[in-house]
């Protein structure tokens, strides 16, 4: 697995990532043939067939495994507005950077991420490994979201009156499978999402390993 990178190259790809621009016209092309192949065209990422297949593999082969389900809050940068989406989408693709790094760096070669929705990732992986991916992640994301941010503000000189009042955070939460039960996404989305509008008032990083209690990751001051 490639090795993760320092964090002060990570800061500086986390800024690039949040300040790229992409001439729509030249990337069209491209976009339609990932879309076509299962794949993100902004994060590069296998989307839901990919992942549906991968989680029936390993329950046909009776692997043990778990489920990360991992959801972005971006507060403001959700607002219907040019400037604010393309934010949102800079901080989506720099959120899938840092778990694949972290992947890269502290999984196994048979771990998988699959990006299913605008802001959703899904994580799968042995069993004895969830909390400490989940722990790792929320730590990198948390460090150098601030860091990223604060310099997106000063690249785009937007009033800070305008600024969401809290850096981006993510929600993660580890599903496991009982018995016998079929490996559908609808129904692993369900149970995540559940979890976490039982969460939603919680401010910063944190992860909940079903059914137990929400724990928070202040890596930082």
């Amino acid at each position: 697995m490639n090795t993760i990178p320092k964090a002060h190259n990570l800061i500086r790809i986390g800024t690039n990532l949040l300040t790229k621009k992409h001439i729509l016209p030249n990337t069209m092309p491209g976009i339609c043939m990932e879309l076509e192949r299962g794949i993100n065209p902004l994060t590069g990422l296998p989307e839901k067939i990919h992942l549906q297949q991968e989680l029936n593999k390993r329950t046909m082969e009776n692997q043990k495994f778990s489920i990360i389900y991992v959801k972005l809050h971006k507060e403001k940068y959700q607002e219907k507005n040019d400037n604010d989406n393309a934010n949102g989408n800079h901080i989506i693709l720099f959120t899938s950077k840092v778990l694949s790094n972290v992947l890269n760096k502290y999984g196994g070669e048979k771990d998988f991420i699959a990006h299913v929705k605008c802001d959703v990732f899904i994580i799968v992986t042995e069993k004895e490994r969830a909390v400490s991916l989940c722990e790792l992640s929320i730590r990198h994301f948390d460090n150098l979201i601030i860091q990223t941010c604060n310099q997106l503000e000063l690249r785009t000189r937007r009033n800070r009156a305008d600024l969401p009042k809290q850096n981006p955070f993510i929600f993660m939460a580890i599903i496991e499978l009982i018995g016998g039960e079929k490996p559908y996404i609808r129904n692993i989305i369900s149970r995540a999402e559940r979890l976490y509008y039982f969460k939603k008032s919680t401010h910063g990083s944190i992860f909940i390993h079903e059914p137990k209690t929400a724990i928070r990751c202040n890596f930082y001051k």
